[in-house]
């Protein structure tokens, strides 16, 4: 007796942990020994089930973020865990789904992470920190009219990351202003403006004409490069045309005649 119930005591270990589904594991490695095909190792599947054993149910599973505003990042408030066969749900005229999160304001396309920070008061990059990594050495100058651009002649220039004022429309990196009393009057706008805020996203001007067509040969330099533009009279009936006879826009001084418009 006391033979049988030594080898009883030496099989049980074998028995308790014997490989009952003949997949080669064992419990407790093998998460469910009634089933071959779940194992460690088994291919993992979308099925609700932990097909691997490694305790994670459908790993393959993406998480899917709503772009409400288009910035290619998505609101961690909205998402979706979806694996590569599932259909997403439908979000319509309202947005996209994206994988990138961490978009901390999914309203403005202007706002999200890896946007660069500008000196609004806002934090850009969704980094938890508002106005924070600028350059300190920006030379901010007095805009009197508040068109984005300012001039070096009036006094007051600072040095800082961001300017003194609080709705950052009183300064302006920029000191090419040719008239810093008429918004109307400044150089034209180029996609580098667009780091200063009051010409984020503004219309790139390549002419006064962009501006306004009126600006055209109406004797004033709105656009600050010294002269005024203005069209090609080829019939000489005090009207232009621009590219007429192949010619590009004239370009007057000021002080000379201007083309007369309707």
């Amino acid at each position: 007796m006391r033979t049988v119930a030594a080898l009883l005591i030496m099989l049980l270990p074998q028995l308790a942990f014997a490989d009952a589904d003949s997949d080669g594991f064992d419990a407790p490695a093998d998460c469910n020994d009634n089933d071959p095909s779940l194992h460690p190792g088994a291919p993992e599947l979308c099925d609700d089930i932990d097909n691997d054993c490694n305790s994670v149910i459908d790993d393959l599973e993406v998480r899917w973020y709503a772009d409400r505003d288009g910035d290619t990042f998505g609101s961690a408030s909205e998402h979706v865990d979806a694996c590569p066969t599932d259909v997403l749900p439908s979000l319509g005229s309202a947005g996209v789904w994206v994988t990138v999160g961490g978009d901390c304001d999914d309203t403005n396309s202007a706002i999200g992470p890896g946007i660069p920070e500008f000196c609004d008061g806002v934090d850009n990059d969704c980094n938890g920190a508002i106005d924070d990594g600028i350059p300190t050495d920006t030379i901010w100058y007095v805009d009197q009219d508040h068109d984005g651009f300012g001039r070096v002649s009036f006094s007051g220039a600072v040095q800082g990351a961001c300017p003194p004022d609080v709705d950052y429309t009183s300064w302006s990196p920029f000191n090419t202003d040719c008239k810093d009393t008429d918004a109307t009057i400044h150089p034209l706008i180029t996609t580098e403006d667009w780091t200063h805020p009051p010409l984020r996203n503004l219309p790139v001007e390549s002419s006064e004409f962009d501006r306004d067509p009126s600006f055209v040969g109406d004797g004033i330099d709105e656009d600050c490069d010294g002269v005024d533009l203005c069209y090609v009279d080829a019939d000489d009936d005090k009207f232009g045309a621009p590219g007429v006879g192949g010619a590009p826009p004239c370009r007057r001084r000021r002080q000379q005649p201007v083309v007369q418009r309707p």
